[in-house]
């Protein structure tokens, strides 16, 4: 696949990643205190209400695909299953059928299409060769930020709580 063989040409690890992914948070105002809503948007990890956006973005910058708005409670593993899984298991193989993968963060773990980098567990140290993965993909993967970027200098409502 031609952004494969871009990213590795780029001197990166693995020639088996074609797309990168995350998600966004976009702050909403409180709720009314009449309303059930309070729960569902509350984010726990980033304290505050919000909606969130999943996001893939090729590494030329180009926006591959967008899904949301999602609650503010919601993870980034169960947005990706619910409404990108699909997509991305159809695009699975490349041109000689090798499997290629969408690359996310460290909330994404190895599964049908999908890498995420090393995380920790049970306070285990990563390998040299882990942490080194991470380090080199992280670079890349700034092409998700630039595809935020690009959709909050397009649509600036976005922007308005």
């Amino acid at each position: 696949m031609y952004y494969c063989q871009k990213i590795q040409e780029k001197g990166k690890i693995s020639g088996l990643i074609w797309d990168f992914m995350n998600s966004l948070h976009k702050q909403v105002c409180h709720p009314r205190p009449e309303t059930e809503d309070q729960e569902i948007f509350w984010s726990e990890h980033k304290h505050m209400h919000s909606i969130q956006f999943v996001l893939a973005t090729m590494p030329d910058g180009m926006i591959s695909c967008t899904v949301g708005p999602y609650e503010g409670k919601r993870c980034d593993w169960s947005m990706w299953k619910d409404d990108m899984q699909e997509m991305v298991i159809e695009n699975e193989r490349d041109s000689k059928r090798d499997r290629v993968y969408l690359y996310g963060d460290k909330a994404f773990y190895l599964e049908e299409g999908v890498i995420g980098g090393y995380r920790q567990h049970n306070g285990i140290e990563l390998t040299s060769e882990e942490s080194i993965f991470n380090d080199y993909m992280e670079k890349p993967r700034t092409a998700i930020e630039w595809g935020f970027g690009k959709v909050m200098q397009l649509f600036q409502f976005t922007n308005l709580k």
